[in-house]
């Protein structure tokens, strides 16, 4: 399971209005899944693929009302053309759960706009609310869908008037869980997404951000993309909805072509606009008449998307950053699993600590075992927002000195640099009076290392085992640090 999936998990199991580093909606449908089907991988990601399956119902609906040619058949296949789209359609991720949001957004506000009926107002500040609290990024879009709604429909007072009256007041009622949650906890998500996540500085080697824009949506698809907003001034007056559509996308889209250049590039970025394409391929067969260019589009953008799937189905490559970016943290955990099970009748114990919050997420998911787990602080526990969140369900272990328990602590030693490791054990075994090194497990297909030890602190002498660090013959030993001793 992918890291990211494990840790909305865990959070499901303690519900909350809201968390500290996302709103509550991907962890509520993780957990609502859970629930009816057990826990396991497919249960995890059940809700979110119905999810994905209602995005087409809504791009049937919505080129329904705009009487495209065949109902926008072929704008399906523009999507599944999309290798981005289809990457983040098999996970349990937030980022599907923002396209569901938008496309049904479009259509409950077209069925508004057309019929100008109080039921239907009330019906898309109703979506409205609920989108809300997928991610701080649903509210960046929901903003410049705003501002283009009053500017493509400033000659329609009357729209304008419903939509403040009945869907504005429903809408904001979606704010209530997060801001709640946030009151009770010193605003961890407001601090977390708008000021710790990023360094706000310049980053000259974020310039590619449009290169990879168009290499995850394909070239094709791309150009098409453009050509659709392109023709946005021809429909301001012919096709306000359509136009809404397009300038909605282009400022979100200029808004986080700016926005990349200053984030610290240690997150994936590129998720960021599908947002942004989705839209506009939904209508292509509305706004575009050319019919070879989209035909163009599914075919090449297809292969691609066929070459991407093959390429991490089958080609495992130790030194591709991306497939390191992707699948590292995923794979292993169920080897890693079997280890500590059979290390935890050995030892006769239950309790597990593990060093940062994906190593406690995914082994409290394979190991069904939530309530014997514990945390140690970790820089990426602050890096993801989620340290505040594993404080605040308990399971963090801010004082390691005064646990009293003997526990198995799970360390991902392939995680910490070779200039840190020194340190980092070291501050273990001041953490803790017993360190006992027992094994290491190596996860091939990930080329992670973990190490577990067995840890006791009621012994009153002080013990600290641990195993071999680096070796001196490593060549980065002998150019980068000086050894003595």
């Amino acid at each position: 399971m992918f890291g990211d999936e494990s840790f909305y998990w865990l959070e499901g199991q303690f519900l909350s209005m809201s968390y500290s580093e996302l709103p509550g909606w991907t962890a509520w449908m993780i957990r609502l899944g859970t629930s009816i089907f057990g826990n396991h991988y497919f249960a995890v990601r059940i809700i979110s693929y119905l999810g994905f399956l209602s995005i087409f119902a809504g791009i049937y609906l919505i080129n329904r009302l705009l009487k495209s040619n065949n109902n926008g058949h072929n704008n399906y296949l523009i999507l599944f053309s999309i290798p981005l789209f289809v990457l983040v359609a098999v996970m349990a991720l937030p980022d599907i759960w923002l396209v569901v949001f938008v496309v049904w957004i479009i259509y409950f506000l077209i069925q508004a706009v057309k019929r100008n009926r109080v039921i239907d107002w009330l019906l898309l500040g109703l979506i409205v609310a609920m989108s809300l609290n997928v991610h701080v990024r649903m509210w960046i879009w929901l903003f410049f869908a705003g501002l283009s709604f009053l500017i493509c429909f400033n000659q329609k007072g009357e729209l304008i008037k419903s939509a403040l009256i009945l869907s504005l007041p429903v809408a904001i009622m979606g704010m209530l869980p997060i801001m709640v949650f946030n009151y009770q906890n010193e605003f961890a998500l407001f601090s977390f997404q708008f000021e710790q996540r990023h360094p706000w500085q310049f980053q000259w080697k974020n310039i590619t951000f449009l290169l990879s824009q168009i290499i995850v949506i394909s070239p094709i698809i791309f150009w098409l993309w453009l050509r659709q907003i392109l023709t946005l001034k021809n429909h301001f007056k012919t096709n306000p909805i359509i136009a809404w559509i397009l300038l909605t996308a282009i400022l979100h889209w200029i808004f986080y072509a700016v926005m990349s250049l200053f984030v610290d590039g240690l997150r994936t970025t590129v998720h960021w606009l599908l947002v942004s394409y989705v839209p506009v391929l939904a209508v292509c067969s509305v706004v575009i008449k050319n019919k070879i260019l989209p035909k163009k589009a599914i075919i090449t953008g297809g292969l691609i998307t066929l070459l991407m799937l093959s390429y991490f189905s089958f080609y495992n490559s130790q030194s591709s950053n991306i497939q390191a970016r992707i699948f590292d943290n995923s794979l292993g955990w169920q080897e890693l699993s079997v280890s500590i099970k059979r290390l935890q009748r050995e030892h006769n114990t239950e309790n597990l600590i593990t060093d940062y919050f994906m190593t406690a997420s995914e082994l409290a998911f394979e190991l069904d075992g939530i309530n014997s787990i514990q945390v140690l602080t970790h820089p990426k526990n602050i890096k993801h927002g989620r340290q505040k969140q594993l404080k605040i369900m308990h399971i963090l272990l801010e004082n390691p000195q005064a646990y009293t328990k003997q526990a198995l602590l799970i360390v991902e030693d392939s995680g910490i640099k070779l200039q840190e490791k020194g340190a980092y054990y070291m501050n273990l075994c001041q953490n803790f009076k017993q360190v006992q090194f027992l094994e290491s497990v190596i996860i091939e297909r990930s080329k992670k290392l973990f190490h577990i030890f067995k840890i006791h602190n009621q012994q009153e002498t002080r013990k600290c085992k641990i195993p071999p660090l680096f070796y001196v013959e490593h060549k980065i030993i002998k150019d980068h640090i000086e050894i003595s001793g």
